[in-house]
């Protein structure tokens, strides 16, 4: 019953072999580390994410969240798992983990180096303040 109903599916999806051998190895290019401009989109959204956290903007957070580039390992992580394919699952989880810290350390950086040290009125809201306030 299950296999008649995800046959069916795939059926009405029209996706050819083509097609999924080209979805396939978009995913697998995804996460190659050698990519410098996912790195520089990595660090401008990390900047624009951390200037819209100083800045109190949700909108600018929002806008940062856009143009991350984390898409792309995130659906090969899942593609991985889906398709059994350890080797994609692993560099994906890595590529992410690799892109998360690159992410966490420029925006470490960029909040030494940002002159605003004041604290914004929502973070003063905020049941728990961090230990280092």
């Amino acid at each position: 019953m299950l296999l008649r109903l995800r046959r069916g599916f795939t059926n009405n999806l029209d996706l050819t072999d083509e097609h999924k051998v080209q979805i396939y190895t978009q995913l697998c290019e995804s996460v190659s580390l050698r990519d410098i401009s996912y790195w520089i989109e990595v660090l401008f959204a990390a900047g624009i994410a951390t200037l819209g956290l100083v800045l109190n903007s949700p909108a600018v957070i929002i806008g940062a969240m856009l143009i991350s580039p984390l898409m792309g390992p995130i659906l090969a992580n899942g593609m991985g798992l889906a398709a059994g394919d350890v080797v994609l699952w692993l560099r994906a989880a890595f590529n992410l983990l690799l892109s998360c810290s690159l992410a966490i350390v420029f925006a470490t950086i960029l909040v030494v180096i940002v002159p605003f040290k004041e604290i914004t009125p929502k973070f003063w809201l905020e049941p728990t303040l961090p230990f280092w306030i």
